[in-house]
């Protein structure tokens, strides 16, 4: 009995780990993967010229060595992901030991429909390599459960971890396909020159420059404070950034803030400022959609925009403009008290006819008010009297 027990656990423990690694399954969990990049390996870092002082480095794991099944990772998947659109990924190492998602990333991230997956035990105190491979195979694996888009995966952390995403996302570009997200930390390729005369480290100053070019096509965020101990270094590198040719970079200082995440609603900034990335055909259409606000194409603005509402800000700014002029249209129809009740109606239906779906709603609402008074009533009976004396 005691042996059927055991079995029967054992089972259930097999069925678990495989229930765990359903594809496409939803909400915040815990995964462990079997799968690793080879990419990740040590001969592949020592040929990509990896940081010898992150390579030589001590740390909790380097004698006993990396092993991807004996890890698990934080995952955290928004209720709105479709599994026929490709979803972008987020992948993050904390400066701590936990890679549970951050409390003041969670909104951006579930607004946008962005995956979410963490190493556990991949924080400052871990041996520095294990940290990229951690990271690389997240992507590895989340992508064969997921679909992952291939061109929008970022690699972000805070502190340690934002060092370790700067440096893992400039020596692998082509795994970090969309950027970095850098917080309260990060570093430079190449040794900087401070003000009092003296050389920042720089990690790689030896990279093959053709990373650099795949690198400079993609998306990087730096976010630090007033009162964070790496708020110059943070803004040396994101101007070093610039100055190496890499346009499309974010920064933000926010006002009093330490050595700590930021508020949310400076981190809902730096997203915003993604979605131009994230999003690129929903930004096109935004862009077509003001062309044609602008010549009146009120109608062919609304079917521009309609297909990637809630995607990004810029479609619902342009969404929220075209209910605003709609609206205002209907406030004019509906409040030309002079006219008859159904030449009111025959104004609100051109409205509908001119901003289709953005006025569509309240357009009916009014037409039924209208439809529903006594004018409009005493409008029909009249009409049926007139009718009627015109046969006679």
């Amino acid at each position: 009995m005691k042996m059927l027990a055991c079995c029967f656990a054992a089972a259930m423990a097999v069925f678990s780990a495989t229930a765990g690694n359903e594809p496409h399954r939803k909400g915040e969990f815990a995964l462990t993967f079997t799968e690793t990049d080879p990419r990740g390996e040590m001969k592949e870092m020592l040929r990509r010229k990896f940081p010898e002082l992150e390579i030589n480095d001590k740390g909790i794991d380097k004698d006993t060595g990396y092993a991807v099944d004996s890890r698990t990772f934080e995952v955290v998947v928004p209720e709105s992901y479709d599994p026929k659109v490709p979803a972008p990924l987020f992948v993050w190492v904390s400066a701590g030991m936990s890679g549970k998602v951050e409390a003041n990333l969670r909104s951006s991230l579930a607004k946008r429909g962005i995956i979410y997956v963490g190493p556990n035990r991949a924080g400052n105190d871990v041996y520095p390599p294990h940290r990229y491979r951690a990271a690389m195979d997240a992507v590895l694996n989340m992508k064969k459960l997921y679909n992952v888009n291939p061109s929008q995966i970022y690699f972000g952390g805070n502190s340690g971890g934002g060092r370790t995403a700067s440096m893992g996302c400039i020596i692998y570009p082509e795994i970090f396909t969309g950027g970095g997200y850098y917080v309260i930390g990060c570093d430079f390729w190449e040794y900087l020159t401070l003000p009092d005369g003296k050389r920042s480290w720089g990690f790689c100053p030896k990279i093959d420059k053709k990373f650099l070019t795949e690198a400079k096509g993609h998306a990087y965020v730096f976010l630090t404070g007033t009162d964070d101990f790496n708020r110059e270094g943070t803004d040396r590198a994101y101007k070093a950034y610039l100055k190496a040719g890499f346009k499309n970079c974010f920064y933000n200082e926010t006002k009093g803030l330490g050595h700590t995440m930021p508020p949310a609603e400076d981190v809902e900034k730096s997203f915003q400022f993604l979605e131009q990335y994230l999003f690129a055909d929903a930004y096109a259409a935004a862009a077509q959609a003001e062309k044609l606000i602008k010549s009146r194409s009120y109608s062919q603005a609304v079917k521009k925009l309609e297909p990637f509402r809630g995607r990004c800000a810029a479609v619902d700014a342009a969404w929220d403009g075209l209910v605003a002029k709609a609206d205002a249209d209907i406030e004019k129809a509906v409040g030309a008290s002079k006219l008859k009740p159904s030449l009111r109606i025959s104004k609100l239906k051109q409205v509908g006819r001119t901003f289709g779906s953005a006025a569509a709603d309240r357009v009916k609402k009014e037409i039924e008010t209208i439809e529903s008074s006594p004018e409009y009533q005493a409008e029909l009976e009249e009409k049926a009297r007139s009718k009627k004396k015109t046969k006679k």
